[in-house]
């Protein structure tokens, strides 16, 4: 699939997903309007970064990308997959775990420390997003108002996040075991 193909779908994404929530409903969270065009524009990161470098990624990875963001940004949070699927945040975050890992791989190296360490650097780096932006805007991203009235600690949501990364950390690896071995 070339760039191109991917930024137009990217954009349209973001623009029916935008008119979906805006359509459906009443209150609006600002960060919505914010999360969904900058999740849309992230596609242009990988070819940007073969520029700058001049280091090819595979042209799946630029695809991959597009799906995350659509599964996560346009569905998850504009569509509210993530109120309405209980495990849909679960399965975000390790699909963003595989996804990361391979792209740490191409972009990095295949030395598996430095590999795992830059994907739970981002998971985490994540939750401190999510964090701010609850913090910023009065969301609840972190589901600590939907844990407390659930009678759950709100340190799982987190927690939980960050393990299933690793999970999909490594199913990459499960993947890749069957091409090559990783250097230590």
């Amino acid at each position: 699939m070339s760039n191109r193909i991917i930024y137009i779908l990217s954009a349209l994404g973001a623009v029916i997903s935008l008119v979906l929530y805006t359509v459906s409903n009443q209150t609006r969270d600002v960060i919505i309007y914010l999360q969904v065009p900058l999740a849309a524009a992230a596609v242009v990161l990988l070819p940007l970064y073969e520029k700058i470098t001049g280091k090819a990624l595979p042209r799946s990875l630029n695809a991959l990308v597009l799906l995350q963001i659509t599964l996560s940004s346009f569905l998850g949070s504009a569509l509210k997959f993530y109120h309405t699927l209980p495990l849909w945040d679960k399965l975000m975050h390790t699909s963003f775990g595989l996804l990361a890992a391979a792209l740490f791989y191409h972009m990095l190296s295949p030395n598996l420390i430095q590999n795992f360490l830059s994907v739970m650097g981002a998971a985490s780096l994540w939750e401190v997003f999510e964090f701010a932006a609850d913090k910023l805007f009065g969301g609840d991203a972190q589901r600590v108002a939907t844990s407390l009235r659930a009678g759950v600690n709100p340190i799982d949501d987190t927690m939980l996040d960050i393990i299933v990364t690793a999970l999909g950390f490594s199913l990459y690896l499960l993947f890749k075991k069957r091409n090559k071995p990783h250097k230590l």
